[in-house]
Order: structure tokens, then C-alpha cells, then sequence
């Protein structure tokens, strides 16, 4: 479900602007590496 909102996120902010798209990849890395570090 998140990934999928991202992915929308993406395509829309994507196309207009790029700063969007950038910020919304380096928050999906710090969630997956949050993620990583407490169920590791």
C-alpha cells in the first residue's frame, strides 16, 4: 500500500519536478533502512 502511494507520488511530482521525486526516494531509503536496522 505505501509503495503504491509512493509510486503514484512519483509519476505525478515526477513529470513536474524532479526535487519531488528526489525527496520522496531518499525518504523511502531512510524508511527502508529504519526498517532494516529494527527488525535486523
Amino acid at each position: 500500500m505505501i509503495s503504491q502511494v509512493l509510486a503514484m507520488d512519483l509519476q505525478t511530482s515526477g513529470t513536474g519536478s524532479s526535487g519531488g521525486a528526489i525527496a520522496l526516494s531518499i525518504i523511502l531509503l531512510i524508511i527502508i533502512l529504519f526498517f532494516l536496522i529494527r527488525w535486523s
